[in-house]
């Protein structure tokens, strides 16, 4: 019984070790993804590590929301379209990722841009 005991302690300090260094990457990503100017090779490259880590075991489709954004930094437009259309078909009532797909498609895809106004209306009675 107390290895059991013993055994679950140490996966519960694991899980929530593991929490907190995703909780840290997404934070460190965020800062570098959401900053001003130009993003530098490096800056891209520690972000797109720092997302893998942040994604380890973690469900949360907002990496997807900020893997996009760094691609959209970087100029790789057809990319992060890619990845918010895989994230509002695995979550259609993701307005977050239906904004981040209109943003992303402004001035780059006008019928794609059109298709997702419905749905932010949808979600959102304000944008009616």
């Amino acid at each position: 019984m107390r290895i059991s005991l013993v055994v679950l302690a140490v996966c519960a300090c694991a899980w929530f070790g593991l929490g907190a260094v995703q909780s840290h990457a997404t934070d460190q990503a965020t800062n570098i993804v959401s900053g001003t100017g130009r993003l530098t090779p490096a800056q891209a490259d520690r972000a797109r590590s720092l997302l893998g880590t942040a994604a380890t075991l973690n469900p949360d489709r907002s990496i997807d929301l900020l893997r996009a954004r760094l691609a959209a930094r970087e100029g790789r437009t057809a990319a992060a379209i890619a990845i918010l259309r895989a994230t509002v078909a695995a979550e259609p009532l993701n307005l977050s990722a239906w904004l981040a797909l209109a943003q992303t498609a402004l001035g780059h895809n006008r019928a794609l841009l059109n298709m997702t106004i419905p749905h932010l209306a949808a979600l959102d009675p304000k944008l009616r």
